[in-house]
């Protein structure tokens, strides 16, 4: 949203907190969220068929998948005439596609988390639990970094 993308879609394993941040994000921001460019099938292929017969397919599309699967993605879009980074600007989480050979050089961007501080968080929690400290569930947000090429 920030990079001017209106039509921007997800692929995730089902409704998990990507899914749940995706939605709110667009909620927030006024954007209708369209059922479509959610995609929770498993395999690149079936991602980039559901993306290629779309009438109107996202201009932009955060990939919540592990590396392989990014990469597998990027492949079935070539092979259905979609091109990375000219046809649908691609985000991962990570360096999942960042750190991937590009051949065409695709812009892309990537969701960093704070890795260092989720461990640290978790480290923290689970010696309050094992001191007996705290006992219930907890939830913490830590922010997370948009780095983007150029679109």
């Amino acid at each position: 949203m920030q990079m001017g993308h209106d039509r921007i879609g997800i692929w995730v394993e089902g409704k998990n907190s990507d899914h749940l941040g995706y939605v709110k994000a667009h909620v927030e921001a006024g954007f209708r969220v369209d059922p479509g460019y959610i995609l929770e099938t498993k395999s690149p292929e079936g991602a980039a068929e559901h993306l290629a017969g779309l009438s109107e397919p996202p201009t932009a599309l955060v990939v919540a998948k592990r590396l392989d699967q990014s990469v597998g993605l990027m492949q079935a879009l070539r092979g259905r005439g979609i091109q990375p980074g000219r046809d649908l600007y691609l985000c991962s989480y990570d360096h999942s596609m960042n750190n991937t050979p590009n051949p065409d050089g695709a812009p892309s961007a990537r969701i960093e988390r704070p890795v260092e501080r989720i461990a640290s968080e978790a480290a923290r929690v689970l010696g309050a639990r094992v001191e007996g400290v705290q006992t219930g569930p907890t939830h913490t947000l830590l922010p997370s970094t948009l780095v983007a090429d150029a679109p």
